[in-house]
């Protein structure tokens, strides 16, 4: 006679069947987490396929070197900078069983990417500026702006830079380097060392290392030239200006600077780059310790390092063309003057730019990155081939 199992039967065999499975589970995920006689191995355990994320941060140390030059413009060597940056880190890990029982022997693959949090890294500031009652009308005309000509017809000194007139200009120059990111993939080997009831693991790795920049950059010269006039010492085309009478100091002495006159003109010449990539090898060792397991998740705390040496082009070089500014001429303190002068009509014309100018940009990275950092690492053990 055939006998129907019960609900209750049916729901004891499956429990059953259930909890073979999961010691099945449980032993091939760990076949030697216990050792004889019931006791725990004190030795590092052994292990299947182990799949690992971790975040990080860090920081970027390499050499910067910076070099520009223009055709309008006399720029001399700058201030050289270097590339210091910090950056978070993202990676992804995939390691073997164990192979040998000894320090729990096994490898890995790593792939991930590093992203600054600062990307602008200057690689050289120059900064320079021209006096003429310093460097001399020579030195200035040739750097600087021109003064613009007296209109025809006119006495006027206007802004001849050897009667009196004054002149200074300043050009500043930027050359930088934008750090997009950097990319890393290597293979290593991972040892396991059991100490003070802790398990600590030892992760020496060979990488690729790749980092993405391009270049930007920026030259600009800011001029100025002035003209200062009193109502005292007037030639005669100004003496035809209804002046206000001139005040004395205590002293008795004419207050001049009345009134002046001034030139200004802006000249710019910007760069840019599109992304470029160096590439590198080198080693990283990473020191990890096991902090919680909660189910088949290890958390690990880690400390690491890396050199790389860059063995492909290091160097950016771009260039860039721009025009002359257009200049202007502006009246200065028009208190002193009657409300109804017209700056212009005494101002020589404003002066148009547009003529072309260029200038030149090289950066080059250093040969070695040093990176030093840590971060927090999540192995799953729940993965078995």
């Amino acid at each position: 006679m055939v006998v129907n199992p019960t609900p209750r039967s049916r729901a004891k065999r499956a429990l059953r069947g259930a909890s073979a499975v999961a010691v099945l589970t449980l032993l091939l995920m760990a076949p030697d987490a216990w050792a004889a006689d019931g006791e725990k191995d004190s030795g590092p355990a052994l292990r299947g396929f182990e799949p690992a994320v971790m975040i990080g941060f860090g920081v970027h140390a390499q050499n910067l070197r910076g070099s520009q030059s223009a055709d309008f413009v006399s720029i001399p060597k700058g201030r050289q900078g270097k590339l210091r940056f910090s950056f978070s880190e993202a990676e992804a890990m995939l390691f073997t069983p164990t192979l040998t029982e000894t320090f729990g022997l096994r490898l890995f693959l790593r792939g991930g990417g590093q992203f600054p949090f600062t990307r602008d890294q200057v690689a050289e500031n120059s900064r320079i500026s021209f006096d003429v009652n310093r460097d001399g009308a020579a030195v200035y005309s040739a750097n600087c702006a021109a003064p613009p000509a007296n209109e025809p017809g006119r006495t006027t000194p206007g802004f001849a830079l050897n009667t009196g007139g004054t002149g200074f200009c300043e050009v500043k120059g930027r050359n930088e380097v934008i750090v997009n990111g950097s990319l890393f993939a290597g293979v290593g080997a991972d040892f396991t060392l059991p100490f003070g009831g802790y398990q600590f693991h030892l992760r020496p790795s060979i990488n690729w290392f790749g980092q993405s920049m391009k270049g930007e950059a920026s030259t600009v010269r800011n001029s100025t030239l002035s003209r200062k006039f009193n109502c005292t010492s007037r030639v005669p085309e100004i003496d035809m200006l209804p002046c206000n009478d001139p005040t004395t100091n205590e002293s008795g002495t004419d207050i001049v600077d009345k009134y002046a006159l001034q030139f200004t003109r802006r000249d710019e010449v910007r760069s840019k780059t599109g992304e470029r990539w160096m590439h590198g090898i080198g080693p990283r060792l990473e020191l990890d310790i096991e902090v919680a397991k909660v189910g088949n998740m290890v958390f690990e705390f880690f400390a690491q390092v890396g050199i790389y040496w860059i063995l492909t082009d290091r160097t950016i070089t771009h260039s860039s063309s721009g025009t002359i500014g257009d200049g202007t001429c502006v009246q200065k303190n028009p208190d002193f003057l009657d409300p109804n002068f017209n700056a212009p009509d005494f101002c020589s014309a404003d002066v148009p730019g547009g003529q072309p100018i260029r200038a030149f940009y090289k950066t080059e990275a250093g040969p070695y990155v040093v990176q030093g950092g840590g971060g927090f690492r999540v192995v799953w053990k729940g993965l078995t081939l």
